[in-house]
């Protein structure tokens, strides 16, 4: 947030912090003589830290920030994410945690009323200015402030306290037909411990404290809309003038050299409290923000001055979506195929989980290096999971600016929601509406969504909860579809969600939805990543408490998530190697299932990987690790989102006969189509560097699928194979088969030189005789260091003598 003459933003370094009893806590023993438990211990009140008392001992820190980021900070706590050390910090939880900070109110603000804002707190707390209360605030996706002109010394030090509840404690149990213990906070549901995360209820500020003044008008809320070249723009403005009639200024302005701007003056009319009003704007040849890789995503820049100061500066964007059937879809299936400006898209999704069970630590450079390495992979959709979080700002603008689409889910997920608790209902109407309005400013919102799996545990898709959400989302994104639950179950099309475990291939050709919305398969990270979490001795032994708790599936407790049935391919001496064989496994499975929904366009719209990142570092779903370290599998799908694909369909990623049988298949995307003619080009190697075949086939690059052969070839078993499918200038694509397995994979070291070039380009090159099967090119002698960077290309295949061109891509870069 900026600092302006209007703003001051109270982020920062210089905040203090104590753990303390609860009122409660407190209450139970003062006074009581034969009350010992907690006896002589304070609460933030009793203390005197609200009103400013000095607190030797409190702990300095950050906030944004929370009471694991305190203790951290002041080296009260160790890492938490590393072995069991969750459980070290736990206590924290239970304490009544304070914040508070001093800071000084400009006297250039004496005659103006001023604001305190806090954009994001968790979970409960009450709040004082100089010792006076402001009031209390309840959950965690709610933003709350006040007017503290009366309580504000200016040109002073003022004071700012908040004192919060213990965190709030439920179980992470499911339940089929009750509603979960979870279900029933205000908050990310995820915290209270998941299947690939552990329980972690952080206590604090997550997001901005902002400090503002105004004279008589504030802007409470804006957002714009469309049709055709018309773009309205709707204000909230609260006044404290009788009547008033004050100059409005708005300029929509297109980045440099790409056009004029377009600018408004009107004399806007006030009257004393609440105001709404919209303008227009004609702009000639609006453009449209396009999704990543079907265009760019437009963006201009919104300017709004009221009465001379101005009050908005944002970047917004112009798209029309809408949702219609799936040709040969079941009659009372949802419309799920998705239309982006008139186009059919194909969506190449992952899904979303929060960044950080700490999300305080955030910064807007994090959410740009995950938004900028899915752009990279060709993603195209973000699913927001129900049993996450509301990210920041800085996380929507990135998926504005990258072209990546938002699903967005309220915060539910496995379980059913109470019941007649009106209270309950009115709360998550307050929340959908503060939300939404939040979001809708965001071009790349383009699905309101009630939550995940709710039918699966209870829940009716005309529960009063959906309803509302409903009613909701068409009053404040009439523009947007909303799908009642993912997946609805009371209607064919998404239904079910999974598998989340490696399977042949075969089972893969018959798994079919009209939107596949949820389907993943679980690995390990990186060695290097492995080893920032994990004991040394449990990395080694590949087996351990601490391994567990990070959700390696032993095959004695959970068979089904056990990395076992891969590895059976694979020869593995290391833990090195025990981690590529479980990407490699994941990749495959990124890759094949993309390319099989890829081939049944348009019948299937699309399909979403789970899942992207994580929140802490596991052993679990994601393609891209707790630190930012791609897997495997984030390659995989930049290679099935080409626009012109070349795949092959086959039921299994080895070859136990000797006899490989699989479809050669070009899927050609809409917006790539032409009439022209081009030659596709297979070869087939071993690993070992031989050339066993070669194929042509002409095609005209129609869009759609087209099969060009289908191979049946007798292949030396003993080795891995490498198919190579080009279309020259076009298309490139490789594919590795085990023949009859795996076990040779690890048994060649490549010959593999990485070269700087210029600025962050490099080039890589094959110097061996043999083929050189996924190469990261991290571990190569002389590679750059790619801490907090990423490479454009990697795991990269490489035939003799063959060379690739990569670049760095950079964090903040």
């Amino acid at each position: 947030m900026k600092n302006d003459s209007n703003f001051l933003t109270l982020n920062g370094s210089d905040w203090e912090a104590q753990y303390f009893l609860s009122e409660e806590q407190f209450a139970a023993w003062s006074g009581r003589s034969r009350n010992l438990e907690n006896m002589l211990l304070d609460s933030a009140r009793s203390s005197g830290f609200l009103s400013g008392a000095e607190a030797p001992g409190a702990l300095k820190g950050t906030i944004p920030g929370c009471d694991r980021t305190f203790l951290l900070e002041n080296q009260q706590i160790e890492e938490p994410y590393y072995g069991r050390n969750l459980e070290r910090s736990a206590w924290s939880e239970k304490a009544a945690w304070a914040f508070r900070k001093w800071f000084t109110v400009p006297k250039e603000w004496v005659g103006r009323r001023v604001r305190i804002d806090f954009a994001g707190i968790d979970y409960a707390a009450t709040f004082f200015l100089n010792g006076v209360y402001l009031g209390a605030h309840r959950g965690a996706f709610i933003p709350c402030g006040w007017d503290i002109t009366e309580w504000v010394k200016f040109g002073e030090e003022n004071l700012i306290a908040v004192s919060f509840a213990p965190a709030p404690q439920g179980s992470p149990n499911h339940q089929d037909y009750a509603p979960a213990d979870f279900a029933k906070y205000h908050r990310s549901q995820l915290g209270f411990g998941w299947d690939w995360s552990r329980k972690f209820v952080p206590t604090g500020i997550w997001d901005d404290v902002i400090l503002s003044s105004y004279e008589k008008v504030r802007l409470k809320d804006w957002h714009t809309s469309f049709s055709g070249e018309l773009v309205s723009l709707s204000l909230a403005i609260e006044s404290r003038f009788e009547e008033k009639r004050l100059p409005l200024e708005v300029a929509l302005v297109p980045p440099k050299g790409q056009g004029e701007a377009v600018t408004l003056k009107k004399s806007l009319s006030l009257h004393g409290g609440h105001n709404e009003a919209e303008f227009q704007l004609r702009v000639p040849g609006l453009r449209r923000w396009m999704p990543n890789g079907l265009g760019e995503p437009f963006l201009y820049e919104l300017r709004v001055c009221l009465a001379g100061v101005e009050v908005v500066r944002r970047q917004v964007g112009f798209k029309e979506v809408s949702m219609k059937r799936n040709p040969d879809a079941p009659e009372d299936a949802r419309p799920l195929l998705f239309v982006i400006n008139g186009q059919e898209i194909f969506i190449n999704g992952v899904n979303w989980v929060p960044a950080d069970l700490m999300p305080s630590r955030l910064a807007a450079e994090d959410y740009q290096f995950l938004v900028a390495q899915a752009a990279n992979a060709g993603i195209n959709l973000f699913r927001m999971w129900g049993g996450g979080q509301l990210e920041k700002d800085s996380f929507y603008e990135a998926c504005d600016r990258y072209g990546i689409l938002v699903w967005h889910e309220f915060y539910h997920a496995c379980s059913n929601s109470p019941k007649n608790d009106s209270e309950y209902l009115a709360f998550k109407e307050r929340e959908a509406r503060s939300v939404l309005r939040r979001l809708r400013r965001h071009v790349c919102l383009s699905l309101v969504c009630g939550g995940n799996e709710m039918q699966y545990y209870g829940e009716i898709p005309d529960a009063p909860l959906l309803k509302m959400y409903g009613e909701v989302a068409k009053e404040l994104t009439p523009g947007l579809p909303y799908h009642v639950s993912s997946p609805d179950l009371s209607r064919p099309g998404e239904r079910p969600h999974g598998p989340w475990n490696f399977q042949e291939h075969a089972s893969y050709n018959s798994h079919f939805r009209q939107l596949a919305s949820e389907y993943g398969c679980n690995a390990m990270p990186v060695y290097e990543s492995l080893r920032r979490f994990i004991p040394e001795a449990e990395c080694k032994a590949r087996e351990g408490q601490s391994l567990q708790y990070h959700f390696l599936n032993p095959m004695r407790l959970r068979p089904v998530y056990s990395f076992d049935v891969p590895l059976q391919k694979f020869k593995v001496e290391t833990t090195e190697q025990f981690c590529n064989a479980t990407l490699l496994a994941q990749a495959d499975v990124a890759l094949y299932m993309t390319e099989h929904y890829r081939r049944h366009f348009p019948a299937s719209s699309g399909s979403i990987f789970w899942q992207y990142n994580e929140p802490w570092p596991t052993c679990a779903w994601s393609i891209i690790d707790y630190y930012g370290v791609p897997k495997q599998a984030l390659y995989a799908l930049k290679q099935a989102s080409a626009p012109v694909l070349l795949s092959l369909k086959d039921n299994s990623w080895c070859i136990p006969d000797s006899v490989l049988q699989a479809e050669w298949n070009c899927t050609v995307a809409p917006h790539a189509a032409s009439d022209r003619t081009v030659e596709a080009q297979l070869s087939l190697w071993t690993a070992a560097g031989q050339l066993l075949l070669q194929k042509q086939k002409r095609l005209s690059l129609t869009a759609g699928t087209q099969s060009l052969l289908r191979l049946k070839e007798e292949v030396p078993l003993g080795d891995v194979l490498v198919v190579r499918m080009e279309i020259p200038g076009i298309a490139s694509a490789t594919r590795l088969y085990g023949a009859p397995d795996f076990t040779t994979f690890f048994s060649r070291r490549a010959e593999v030189g990485i070269t700087h070039e210029k600025d962050d380009a490099y080039q890589v090159e094959n110097q061996g005789k043999h083929c050189a099967l996924c190469v990261r090119l991290a571990t190569l002698k002389g590679a750059p260091d790619t801490t907090n960077a990423f490479f454009s290309d990697d795991y990269i295949t490489l035939l003799p003598g063959e060379t690739r061109r990569v670049n760095l891509i950079r964090k903040g870069g």
